[in-house]
C-alpha cells in the first residue's frame, strides 16, 4: 500500500496540522483523538482502553480492556499493519511517562524488523529505527544526528556526509559511540549491514528516505 498510516497517541502534542493525504489512514490511540479534534481532523478509527480520555462519539471505536499485554499505540500499529500499511508516522508518542516513550521505541524496532518504515515525531525531534538497510537525508538537513545500536550489536555501520564519517564500524548497545554527529550541508547516508540502529535528529528537518 502506497499511503501512510498516521497514528496519534495521548503524549506530548505540538503539531498545528498533519500532512494526511488521500489514501492515508489516520488512527487515534486512546486519548489521541483529542488533539486531532483541536486541529479539526477526524480519525478514521479510535482504538484503546480509554483510560486517559473517554471514547468519542460519531467515530468508529475499537475498545480494549485496561488489563492487557499491549499498549494502545501498539494496538494501533497492529491495526495499521492489518490494513496493509508499511509506512507509519507516529505522533503523541513521547513526553510524559518515559516508559511509554521507551515502549514506542520498541514499537519502532518491531516495525523495522517487519520491513516497515516508521518515524516517531516528538517535540523538536524525531526518531526512527533502521534495520539491515540504509537511508538518506537531503543536503538541507541541519543540526545533530545521533545513532545508537538497538537490540544488540550493529554490524557494518556506515555514516557518510556527516562531520564524523564511519565505514564498517560495529556499534554496541552498551556504548553510545554514535551520539552527536552532525549534518554538513551535503547529502547524508546511514547504513547498517546487520542489526538495528535508533536514529535521532532535530525537527524541523526533512524526513529521511529509505533506500
Amino acid at each position: 500500500m502506497n499511503g501512510r498510516c498516521f497514528i496519534v497517541g495521548a503524549g506530548t502534542w505540538t503539531e498545528q496540522t498533519l500532512p494526511v493525504a488521500p489514501g492515508d489512514l489516520l488512527i487515534a490511540a486512546d486519548g489521541g483523538w483529542l488533539p486531532l479534534q483541536a486541529i479539526g481532523l477526524t480519525p478514521d478509527i479510535v482504538l484503546g482502553d480509554f483510560d486517559s480520555a473517554p471514547a468519542p462519539a460519531a467515530v468508529p471505536v475499537r475498545r480494549f480492556p485496561v488489563r492487557k499485554d499491549q499498549t494502545d499505540m501498539q494496538l494501533a500499529i497492529e491495526y495499521g499493519r492489518q490494513q496493509g500499511f508499511c509506512r507509519f508516522a507516529l505522533y503523541g508518542g513521547t513526553g510524559g511517562r518515559i516508559d511509554h516513550t521507551l515502549a514506542n521505541v520498541q514499537c519502532l524496532l518491531g516495525l523495522a524488523r517487519q520491513g516497515a518504515q516508521a518515524i516517531l515525531y516528538g517535540d523538536g525531534f524525531a526518531l526512527c529505527v533502521l534495520a539491515d538497510g540504509a537511508l538518506r537525508f537531503p543536503p538541507e538537513a541541519t543540526g545533530t544526528l545521533s545513532v545508537f545500536a538497538l537490540g544488540g550489536p550493529a554490524q557494518g555501520v556506515e555514516e557518510q556526509g556527516l562531520s564524523y564519517p564511519a565505514q564498517g564500524v560495529v556499534l554496541s548497545p552498551d556504548c553510545p559511540t554514535g551520539v552527536s554527529n552532525a549534518f554538513t550541508g551535503t547529502p547524508a547516508r546511514v547504513a547498517v549491514q546487520s542489526g538495528a540502529l535508533l536514529l535521532y535528529w532535530q525537527r524541523p528537518n526533512p524526513d529521511p528516505v529509505w533506500e
